[in-house]
């Protein structure tokens, strides 16, 4: 189960940025947010502590992030916390990039050649 939670939440946020027509906004929010939880190690770890309730993560986010971020990417947050998925935010940001990436045909490969390639 633990596999494929973040393929569904990544797909959910990349439909819904789609949607919205805010893919690049959403991208740019989320990868700054990613940031910010690697850098603030103790406020992740609040926000991923199960013993805090969720009202209080929720408050955590919202004192944070209102008015820094859009909307829709404060609800996503407001979502993983009401479902215990902070701690996966990590891997859901790798599949929205993944399924953007997909979306304008790229994909990431190892290329092996017999002669140097620049």
């Amino acid at each position: 189960m633990e596999l494929t939670v973040y393929k569904v939440y990544g797909q959910a946020l990349y439909d819904a940025a789609v949607e919205l027509e805010k893919v690049d906004e959403i991208e740019k929010e989320t990868e700054q947010i990613s940031i910010i939880f690697q850098r603030e190690k103790e406020f992740y770890g609040l926000l991923t502590d199960p013993s805090l309730s969720v009202a209080k993560k929720k408050n955590l986010l919202k004192n944070v992030f209102e008015g820094r971020i859009s909307t829709e990417s404060l609800s996503f947050l407001y979502i993983l916390s009401d479902k215990g998925r902070l701690h996966n935010y990590k891997d859901i940001l790798k599949e929205f990039v993944r399924l953007r990436k997909e979306a304008e045909g790229f994909a990431d490969g190892i290329v092996y050649s017999a002669k140097p390639v620049n």
